[in-house]
Protein backbone atom coordinates (compact mmCIF):
# COMPACT_ATOMS: atom_id res chain seq x y z
CA UNK A 1 0.00 0.00 0.00
CA UNK A 2 3.22 2.28 0.12
CA UNK A 3 3.75 2.17 -2.98
CA UNK A 4 0.34 2.52 -4.56
CA UNK A 5 -0.25 5.74 -1.92
CA UNK A 6 3.64 7.28 -3.32
CA UNK A 7 1.79 6.45 -6.55
CA UNK A 8 -0.68 8.73 -5.67
CA UNK A 9 -3.36 6.45 -5.92
CA UNK A 10 -6.65 5.56 -3.47
CA UNK A 11 -5.34 3.65 -0.46
CA UNK A 12 -6.58 1.21 -0.62
CA UNK A 13 -7.94 0.38 -3.86
CA UNK A 14 -10.35 -1.64 -5.03
CA UNK A 15 -9.53 -4.67 -5.70
CA UNK A 16 -10.08 -8.70 -6.21
CA UNK A 17 -8.48 -11.82 -7.64
CA UNK A 18 -9.73 -14.51 -9.97
CA UNK A 19 -8.75 -18.22 -10.05
CA UNK A 20 -9.34 -19.90 -13.34
CA UNK A 21 -9.47 -23.91 -13.12
CA UNK A 22 -6.87 -25.36 -10.87
CA UNK A 23 -5.30 -22.67 -8.65
CA UNK A 24 -3.41 -23.08 -6.14
CA UNK A 25 -5.53 -24.28 -3.00
CA UNK A 26 -3.95 -21.83 -0.63
CA UNK A 27 -4.67 -19.16 -3.29
CA UNK A 28 -7.04 -16.22 -1.50
CA UNK A 29 -9.38 -15.87 -4.26
CA UNK A 30 -12.96 -13.72 -4.62
CA UNK A 31 -14.15 -15.10 -7.26
CA UNK A 32 -13.73 -19.01 -9.12
CA UNK A 33 -14.37 -20.11 -12.85
CA UNK A 34 -13.62 -22.90 -15.02
CA UNK A 35 -9.83 -23.15 -16.73
CA UNK A 36 -9.37 -22.10 -20.26
CA UNK A 37 -9.20 -24.69 -22.69
CA UNK A 38 -7.22 -24.06 -26.31
CA UNK A 39 -7.52 -27.03 -28.30
CA UNK A 40 -6.09 -28.46 -31.55
CA UNK A 41 -2.83 -26.68 -30.90
CA UNK A 42 -0.23 -27.62 -33.15
CA UNK A 43 3.20 -29.50 -33.01
CA UNK A 44 6.51 -29.51 -35.07
CA UNK A 45 5.79 -32.90 -35.26
CA UNK A 46 2.12 -32.64 -37.18
CA UNK A 47 0.27 -33.94 -34.45
CA UNK A 48 -1.83 -31.47 -32.24
CA UNK A 49 -2.68 -30.95 -28.35
CA UNK A 50 -5.11 -29.24 -26.51
CA UNK A 51 -3.90 -26.33 -23.79
CA UNK A 52 -5.58 -26.11 -20.79
CA UNK A 53 -4.95 -22.43 -18.83
CA UNK A 54 -5.22 -22.30 -15.24
CA UNK A 55 -4.05 -19.77 -12.22
CA UNK A 56 -4.37 -16.57 -10.74
CA UNK A 57 -5.06 -13.20 -11.61
CA UNK A 58 -4.13 -10.87 -8.77
CA UNK A 59 -4.98 -6.99 -8.42
CA UNK A 60 -7.81 -6.50 -11.14
CA UNK A 61 -9.52 -3.64 -10.78
CA UNK A 62 -13.26 -3.52 -9.85
CA UNK A 63 -14.51 -0.30 -11.09
CA UNK A 64 -13.99 0.68 -13.52
CA UNK A 65 -12.56 -3.03 -14.98
CA UNK A 66 -8.59 -3.47 -15.23
CA UNK A 67 -5.70 -4.27 -13.62
CA UNK A 68 -3.14 -2.93 -10.87
CA UNK A 69 0.31 -3.34 -11.74
CA UNK A 70 3.25 -2.52 -9.05
CA UNK A 71 6.48 -1.40 -10.47
CA UNK A 72 9.65 -0.19 -8.58
CA UNK A 73 11.78 2.12 -9.84
CA UNK A 74 15.37 1.77 -9.55
CA UNK A 75 18.08 4.75 -10.15
CA UNK A 76 20.74 1.76 -11.36
CA UNK A 77 18.34 0.61 -14.09
CA UNK A 78 18.68 1.13 -17.51
CA UNK A 79 16.00 2.40 -20.37
CA UNK A 80 13.09 2.25 -17.77
CA UNK A 81 10.92 2.86 -20.83
CA UNK A 82 11.41 -0.91 -21.96
CA UNK A 83 10.71 -1.78 -18.15
CA UNK A 84 7.76 0.18 -18.34
CA UNK A 85 6.61 -2.00 -21.41
CA UNK A 86 7.35 -5.32 -20.19
CA UNK A 87 4.69 -4.50 -17.13
CA UNK A 88 2.30 -3.70 -19.89
CA UNK A 89 2.81 -7.00 -21.60
CA UNK A 90 1.95 -9.05 -18.55
CA UNK A 91 -1.03 -6.71 -17.58
CA UNK A 92 -2.14 -7.48 -21.46
CA UNK A 93 -1.67 -11.19 -21.69
CA UNK A 94 -3.59 -11.25 -18.55
CA UNK A 95 -6.19 -9.46 -20.32
CA UNK A 96 -6.69 -11.88 -23.27
CA UNK A 97 -7.09 -14.51 -21.06
CA UNK A 98 -9.82 -12.80 -19.03
CA UNK A 99 -11.14 -11.69 -22.32
CA UNK A 100 -11.26 -15.68 -23.68
CA UNK A 101 -12.57 -16.66 -20.64
CA UNK A 102 -15.47 -14.60 -21.22
CA UNK A 103 -14.29 -12.54 -18.28
CA UNK A 104 -13.55 -8.83 -19.71
CA UNK A 105 -13.60 -7.42 -23.19
CA UNK A 106 -17.02 -6.09 -23.75
CA UNK A 107 -16.26 -2.72 -22.37
CA UNK A 108 -12.97 -1.09 -22.27
CA UNK A 109 -10.65 -2.16 -19.69
CA UNK A 110 -8.10 0.27 -18.16
CA UNK A 111 -4.46 -0.80 -16.79
CA UNK A 112 -3.07 1.73 -13.98
CA UNK A 113 0.73 1.05 -13.37
CA UNK A 114 1.97 2.66 -10.29
CA UNK A 115 5.80 2.92 -10.24
CA UNK A 116 7.53 3.97 -7.08
CA UNK A 117 11.08 3.75 -5.51
CA UNK A 118 12.55 2.12 -2.77
CA UNK A 119 13.50 5.76 -1.26
CA UNK A 120 11.39 8.03 0.43
CA UNK A 121 10.49 9.26 -2.61
CA UNK A 122 7.03 10.54 -4.69
CA UNK A 123 6.22 8.43 -6.95
CA UNK A 124 3.42 7.95 -10.70
CA UNK A 125 1.13 6.33 -11.98
CA UNK A 126 0.06 5.81 -15.69
CA UNK A 127 -3.06 4.70 -16.99
CA UNK A 128 -2.88 2.43 -20.17
CA UNK A 129 -6.47 1.93 -21.76
CA UNK A 130 -7.17 -1.63 -23.75
CA UNK A 131 -9.73 -1.81 -26.54
CA UNK A 132 -12.56 -3.84 -26.35
CA UNK A 133 -11.44 -7.22 -27.66
CA UNK A 134 -13.75 -10.37 -29.39
CA UNK A 135 -13.57 -13.35 -27.25
CA UNK A 136 -12.63 -15.49 -30.23
CA UNK A 137 -10.01 -13.14 -31.19
CA UNK A 138 -8.28 -13.21 -27.96
CA UNK A 139 -8.66 -17.11 -27.61
CA UNK A 140 -7.13 -17.81 -31.12
CA UNK A 141 -4.31 -14.92 -29.92
CA UNK A 142 -3.16 -17.14 -26.79
CA UNK A 143 -3.70 -20.41 -29.03
CA UNK A 144 -0.59 -18.80 -30.96
CA UNK A 145 1.13 -17.95 -27.72
CA UNK A 146 0.68 -21.61 -26.81
CA UNK A 147 2.12 -22.77 -30.61
CA UNK A 148 4.97 -20.61 -29.88
CA UNK A 149 5.75 -22.09 -26.45
CA UNK A 150 5.41 -25.64 -28.33
CA UNK A 151 7.14 -25.00 -31.52
CA UNK A 152 10.36 -26.67 -30.26
CA UNK A 153 13.92 -25.82 -28.41
CA UNK A 154 14.43 -22.01 -27.42
CA UNK A 155 17.85 -21.65 -27.16
CA UNK A 156 18.40 -18.59 -28.66
CA UNK A 157 18.28 -14.99 -27.28
CA UNK A 158 15.14 -12.86 -27.63
CA UNK A 159 14.19 -10.25 -25.42
CA UNK A 160 11.31 -8.90 -24.35
CA UNK A 161 13.52 -5.31 -24.02
CA UNK A 162 14.75 -5.72 -27.61
CA UNK A 163 11.57 -6.53 -29.20
CA UNK A 164 9.60 -3.34 -28.14
CA UNK A 165 11.98 -0.93 -30.15
CA UNK A 166 11.52 -2.79 -33.38
CA UNK A 167 7.84 -3.07 -32.54
CA UNK A 168 7.43 0.29 -32.55
CA UNK A 169 9.91 0.84 -35.85
CA UNK A 170 12.66 2.32 -33.86
CA UNK A 171 16.19 0.84 -33.86
CA UNK A 172 17.94 -2.31 -34.34
CA UNK A 173 17.09 -5.90 -32.62
CA UNK A 174 20.65 -6.49 -32.85
CA UNK A 175 22.15 -3.17 -31.50
CA UNK A 176 19.43 -3.53 -28.68
CA UNK A 177 20.28 -6.72 -27.23
CA UNK A 178 24.64 -5.06 -27.48
CA UNK A 179 22.78 -2.73 -25.34
CA UNK A 180 21.34 -4.98 -22.76
CA UNK A 181 24.32 -7.12 -22.63
CA UNK A 182 26.42 -3.87 -21.35
CA UNK A 183 23.87 -3.02 -18.83
CA UNK A 184 22.64 -6.25 -17.66
CA UNK A 185 20.85 -4.88 -14.77
CA UNK A 186 17.27 -4.25 -17.27
CA UNK A 187 17.66 -7.55 -18.50
CA UNK A 188 15.42 -9.86 -18.30
CA UNK A 189 17.43 -13.02 -19.66
CA UNK A 190 19.27 -12.75 -16.61
CA UNK A 191 16.99 -13.65 -13.99
CA UNK A 192 15.81 -17.04 -13.61
CA UNK A 193 16.67 -20.73 -14.06
CA UNK A 194 18.81 -20.62 -17.16
CA UNK A 195 21.74 -19.72 -16.65
CA UNK A 196 24.08 -18.52 -19.89
CA UNK A 197 21.13 -17.32 -21.75
CA UNK A 198 23.20 -13.86 -22.63
CA UNK A 199 25.76 -16.13 -24.61
CA UNK A 200 22.83 -17.72 -26.18
CA UNK A 201 22.97 -16.75 -30.01
CA UNK A 202 20.19 -14.24 -31.79
CA UNK A 203 17.92 -15.39 -34.23
CA UNK A 204 17.58 -15.44 -37.83
CA UNK A 205 17.07 -10.82 -38.37
CA UNK A 206 13.52 -12.83 -40.74
CA UNK A 207 12.73 -15.01 -37.58
CA UNK A 208 12.84 -11.80 -35.31
CA UNK A 209 10.27 -10.31 -37.56
CA UNK A 210 7.94 -13.72 -37.74
CA UNK A 211 8.18 -13.91 -34.19
CA UNK A 212 7.40 -10.01 -33.47
CA UNK A 213 4.73 -10.23 -35.53
CA UNK A 214 2.69 -13.64 -34.17
CA UNK A 215 3.56 -12.50 -30.67
CA UNK A 216 3.16 -9.05 -30.30
CA UNK A 217 1.21 -8.03 -33.48
CA UNK A 218 -2.48 -7.34 -31.48
CA UNK A 219 -0.63 -4.99 -28.67
CA UNK A 220 -0.07 -1.93 -29.77
CA UNK A 221 -3.37 -2.08 -31.81
CA UNK A 222 -5.09 -3.31 -28.29
CA UNK A 223 -3.44 -0.72 -25.95
CA UNK A 224 -3.59 2.42 -25.87
CA UNK A 225 -1.05 4.48 -23.59
CA UNK A 226 -1.19 7.19 -21.95
CA UNK A 227 -1.40 10.58 -24.40
CA UNK A 228 -2.95 8.44 -27.12
CA UNK A 229 0.23 7.73 -28.87
CA UNK A 230 3.39 4.58 -28.38
CA UNK A 231 6.19 6.73 -28.30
Amino acid sequence: MTQVGKAGLPIPPRTEALAFGRASEDARVDRTFEGLSLAGIPLPDGTAVDVEVFGTLKSLLVSPPGSLVLAAISRQSFRQKERKYRDILRAFVEYAVLVAAGQAGGTEFQVVRAAASSRDEKGSNEVYRFRPWGQRDAADYLSTLAGEMLRGSHDDLFPYEAVMPQLLGKGDFEDAVEDLLANPRSASFTYGPIAGAESRPLPAPQEVARRIKVRFGPLTTIVIPPGGKWK
